[in-house]
C-alpha cells in the first residue's frame, strides 16, 4: 500500500478544522456586529491553525 493510499484511507476528521471553522464563524459574526478587534483576533487564530495544520501534514 502506498503512502497516498494510506492517507486517503485514514479518517479525514480534524479537530484543527473544527476550531478553524469556528474561529472563522466567530470572525464573520464579529464583523457583522462591527467589533473589528474580535474579528481580527479570531481571523488570525484561524489562519494560525491552518498554518499549524499545514506544517503537521508536511511533517507526517
Amino acid at each position: 500500500m502506498t503512502r497516498q493510499n494510506i492517507l486517503e484511507s485514514r479518517n479525514n476528521f480534524s479537530i484543527y478544522g473544527v476550531f478553524r471553522f469556528t474561529s472563522y464563524l466567530l470572525a464573520s459574526i464579529a464583523m457583522y456586529m462591527g467589533n473589528l478587534q474580535i474579528a481580527g483576533i479570531a481571523f488570525g487564530f484561524g489562519a494560525t491553525l491552518g498554518f499549524v495544520r499545514r506544517l503537521a501534514r508536511l511533517w507526517e
